[in-house]
């Protein structure tokens, strides 16, 4: 499904709907397919740890924004905000499965900003 929302990009201008629609409902697809291995409370405790409440809570906030700012606002620079938002959120709770994801990354992005500077 996340894939496919590919076939939406030339259509963003001027409806980022179908692109968010097929984008997130991809990535709650994606999700949910992991609860049929571990079962969906196993699924739900997990997500709800507190080592990754934080990342669990801005992924499927930034799922519903970019649903609110593409079907409600209709604004194409809110929705590929929050588009942008979720797609980093999804890394992000994604790193939090592997042993010192997170801090591998952050101290990756710190070094990339090291060397610009």
């Amino acid at each position: 499904m996340s894939l496919l929302s590919l076939v939406a990009v030339p259509q963003i201008a001027l409806h980022p709907e179908k692109f968010a629609l097929l984008y997130t409902f991809g990535n709650l697809v994606s999700l949910c397919s992991t609860a049929c291995l571990w079962g969906p409370c196993a699924q739900l405790r997990d997500m709800f740890k507190p080592v990754r409440v934080v990342a669990t809570s801005v992924y499927l906030v930034s799922m519903v924004a970019t649903l609110v700012c593409a079907f409600k606002l209709r604004m194409l620079f809110p929705t590929l905000l929050a588009l942008l938002l979720q797609m980093i959120a999804m890394v992000w709770y994604c790193l939090t499965y592997i042993p010192f994801g997170q801090d591998l990354l952050a101290r990756c992005l710190a070094g990339c900003c090291c060397c610009f500077l």
